[in-house]
C-alpha cells in the first residue's frame, strides 16, 4: 500500500491544529504527517497535543522552500503533499487523487478548491484553473501560476528526477518546480475541491505582493527559453499529422461500419482489427464494463480509434474525459433501427439468443420486430429498455453527436455532418490538408456495400414495413425514444 507523505511548513501560524487535524484524519490509511516547525516563535504549543501523530522537525527559519524540503529529506512515503499551516484538506483529499493518479498513471496533479475565511467559512466559488490541452496550459503557465500548491500531489521520484523547491525562492519555489515537472509530464486535474485555502491578512500572498510579483517576473525570465521551447514543441506536435487516439459507439444498427469507412479515410488515422480495441457491449449484460474498458483504452495510440457499442453512464463519460480522449456517437432512427436488427439477427447474428427462434417462432419480419418491441422474457430485453442507454449519449455534450440520416439523406447534409466531424477532431490541431479536400476524401471512402452487416442503408425504411398494429405498438413500448430524442414531437406519426 503506498504511503503518502504530508508535509506542513509551519511559520508563526495561528491555524496550524487546523491544518493538523485534516491531514492525520485523512480516510487513506498509510499516511505520514510531517510538520516542520520553520523557526516559530508563535503557536508552538498547537502543536504539542499531536506530537505522537506527527513526524515533528525543527530548524532555523529560512523560508517556505526550504521547510519543505526539510520534510521531503525525511518523508518516508512514495508521494508527497503539502499543506500550508493555514489551509486544511478535505478528509478524502489523499484517498481520491491518489486513486486517480494511479488509475491514469499520472507523476503529478492538481484539483480544485475553494477559499475560506479566518472562521473557516466559505467564502468563494470553485477556484481551480484548469486547461486541458498541453499547449493551453503551457502558455498559461508562462504567463503566472495558476496551480495551487497545497491541491498539488506528487510522485516522489520526481524530486530526484527534477530536484527540490529552490529554496532561493521565498515566494515561487513551486512555480519554479512545476515549470521544470512540465518537460517531461502533464499536471492532472481533478475538477472536485479537496481543499479550503484560508484568506487572511496575514497571509503571505498579502503582506509580499509587491516582492512576490518582482520574483515572477524573475523566474519566468529564469525558465523563458525553457517554457517557450516546451511551446514551440508542443506547437510542433500538433502541426503533425497525429491525431490523438478517440473512441466511436453506437446504436447497435445505426451505420457504425459506415462511420468506420469515413473516419478511414482520415489522412493516416487506422482502426486495427484487434480485438483489444473493439468496445462492444451489444448483449443484454448489462455489467460495468469501464475498468476494463479504461485498460484498452489506453492501448490506442495516435491515428487510431476505438470502435463499439457503449451504453452511457455518467462515469463512463467522466472516464473518457479523465482520458482527454473525443467521443463520437452515431444514431438512428429507432424505427429504422427495429427492423434492421429484426434482419441483422435472422440473417447474420447467430450467437443472438433470439437466432434460432427468428427461424422457427417467429418466421416473419413483422413477428420479429414485435417480439424485439415487446422482448422475451429471459432472453432478450423490451426494445425501450434495451436502447434507452445507447441513445442517452445524445444527451452528453462532451460527445459529438451524429446521425445516420445525417450521412445518408443528402449531399448537402453529409458534407456539413463530415465538416463538423473534422472539426471536432482537429479541433486544438492542425489540419494536415485544407478542409474540403479531407471532406472530399471521407465522402469517397463510403461505400456501405461492402459491410457484412449492410443490408438496405435507407432512411425511412419502416415506413415499407410498419402496418397499424406495429405502429401502435411501437408508439406504445417505445414511442418516447422518439419524442426525447427529437424524432418526433409526440405520438401522431
Amino acid at each position: 500500500m503506498d504511503k503518502v507523505s504530508i508535509v506542513i511548513p509551519f511559520y508563526n501560524c495561528p491555524y496550524i491544529e487546523h491544518s493538523i487535524e485534516s491531514a492525520i484524519q485523512q480516510t487513506y490509511e498509510n499516511v505520514e504527517v510531517i510538520v516542520v516547525n520553520d523557526g516559530s516563535t508563535k503557536h508552538v504549543e498547537k502543536i504539542k497535543p499531536y506530537m505522537n501523530q506527527i513526524k515533528y522537525i525543527e530548524k532555523a527559519n529560512g523560508g517556505t522552500g526550504s521547510a519543505l524540503n526539510a520534510g521531503i529529506r525525511n518523508a518516508s512515503g512514495n508521494y508527497f503533499c503539502w499543506l500550508s499551516s493555514d489551509d486544511i484538506f478535505y478528509f478524502d483529499k489523499v484517498k481520491i487523487q491518489l486513486e486517480r493518479m494511479k488509475q491514469f498513471n499520472a507523476m503529478a496533479c492538481y484539483t480544485n478548491y475553494y477559499a475560506i475565511n479566518t472562521k473557516g467559512e466559505v467564502i468563494s466559488g470553485l477556484q481551480g484553473v484548469y486547461k486541458p490541452d498541453r499547449l493551453e496550459f503551457l502558455k498559461t503557465m508562462r504567463l503566472g501560476n495558476i496551480i495551487n500548491g497545497c491541491t498539488v500531489m506528487l510522485n516522489m521520484n520526481l524530486f530526484s528526477e527534477f530536484g527540490l523547491f529552490d529554496e532561493q525562492l521565498p515566494y515561487t519555489h513551486d512555480y519554479d518546480l512545476w515549470v521544470r515537472v512540465l518537460e517531461k509530464y502533464d499536471f492532472m486535474y481533478i475538477n472536485e475541491p479537496l481543499l479550503l485555502y484560508r484568506d487572511h491578512s496575514e497571509m503571505g500572498t498579502r503582506k509580499h505582493w509587491d516582492s512576490i510579483q518582482q520574483e515572477i517576473n524573475l523566474v519566468q525570465k529564469k525558465n523563458n527559453f525553457f517554457i517557450n521551447q516546451l511551446i514551440d514543441n508542443s506547437i510542433n506536435e500538433k502541426k503533425k499529422d497525429n491525431l490523438p487516439p478517440f473512441l466511436v459507439t453506437s446504436v447497435p444498427k445505426s451505420g457504425t461500419y459506415l462511420l468506420h469507412q469515413i473516419l478511414t479515410g482520415m489522412p493516416g488515422i487506422t482502426s486495427e482489427h484487434d480485438m483489444k480495441k473493439r468496445f462492444f457491449t451489444n448483449s443484454c449484460d448489462f455489467n460495468d464494463y469501464s475498468q476494463d474498458h479504461l485498460e484498452r483504452l489506453k492501448l490506442l495510440q495516435k491515428n487510431e480509434f476505438g470502435v463499439g457499442h457503449v451504453r452511457y453512464t455518467k462515469n463512463y463519460a467522466d472516464m473518457l474525459e479523465k482520458l482527454n480522449m473525443k467521443h463520437i456517437f452515431i444514431y438512428r432512427d429507432p424505427r429504422d433501427v427495429l427492423v434492421s436488427m429484426s434482419y441483422y439477427i435472422a440473417n447474420v447474428w447467430a450467437e443472438n439468443p433470439l437466432h434460432k427462434d427468428f427461424h422457427t417462432v417467429f418466421k416473419t419480419p413483422k413477428q420479429r420486430q414485435l417480439a424485439l418491441l415487446n422482448g422475451i422474457a429471459n432472453k432478450w430485453e423490451d426494445f425501450y429498455t434495451y436502447n434507452l442507454p445507447y441513445y442517452q449519449w445524445l444527451n452528453e455534450k462532451r460527445s459529438f453527436h451524429i446521425s445516420f440520416e445525417d450521412i445518408i439523406s443528402s449531399e448537402s447534409s453529409r458534407k456539413t455532418a463530415l465538416k463538423n466531424l473534422v472539426q471536432f477532431l482537429w479541433s486544438s490541431i492542425e489540419l494536415p490538408v485544407p478542409l474540403e479536400e479531407i471532406v472530399r476524401t471521407l465522402e469517397t471512402s463510403i461505400n456501405p456495400h461492402t459491410a457484412v452487416t449492410f443490408r438496405s442503408g435507407k432512411v425511412g425504411s419502416w415506413k415499407n414495413e410498419f402496418d397499424e398494429e406495429l405502429i401502435r405498438t411501437f408508439k406504445e413500448k417505445a414511442g418516447d425514444l422518439l419524442i426525447h430524442f427529437g424524432f418526433e414531437k409526440d405520438n401522431n406519426w
